[in-house]
């Protein structure tokens, strides 16, 4: 088992009801997505959603520089370049398959050293029906974290 994996575990469930809230509106946007995988990212900042975002097939110049397969969005991406805001900002993503049953959502290993830089709080959902909070010291444990989208990095 790898120290990511073990890290994963240790992830704290999330009980929080507006969290849970922002999942299930993010479930019908998953549905809506036509291919098989449905992954939806919620960039929230006070109880507001400030930007919605899937994995898109068009290419991006950041997404080539962070290292995704053909230049292609992943979904937190996605959400980021359609939000103004720069902090206090929290991240959620979700994932369902076409019978409305969660997968998992947690950020992939290129997403997640600079969603860990960005974000203040990380959610995601996992196949076994539960929201867990990503653990960020984590990140910092395995020194993952990057500036790419950090102020002055590349996205700004």
């Amino acid at each position: 088992m790898t120290a990511l994996f073990r890290d994963m575990q240790l992830d704290l469930v999330c009980r929080d009801p507006k969290i849970h809230r922002f999942v299930e509106q993010a479930l019908s946007a998953c549905l809506e997505i036509p291919r098989t995988k449905k992954h939806v990212s919620l960039i929230v900042r006070k109880g507001r959603v400030l930007a919605v975002g899937t994995n898109a097939f068009k290419g991006h110049p950041i997404a080539s520089r962070i290292g995704y397969r053909f230049g292609e969005q992943h979904s937190e991406l996605n959400a980021f370049l359609k939000c103004s805001q720069r902090d206090r900002l929290t991240l959620i993503n979700v994932r369902f398959n076409k019978d409305q049953q969660m997968r998992m959502a947690r950020p992939c290993a290129l997403c997640l050293p600079w969603c860990s830089g960005i974000f203040e709080e990380i959610y995601y959902t996992c196949p076994d029906g539960i929201v867990r909070k990503l653990d960020s010291k984590a990140v910092v444990r395995h020194n993952l974290s990057t500036g790419i989208l950090m102020p002055g990095g590349v996205g700004s």
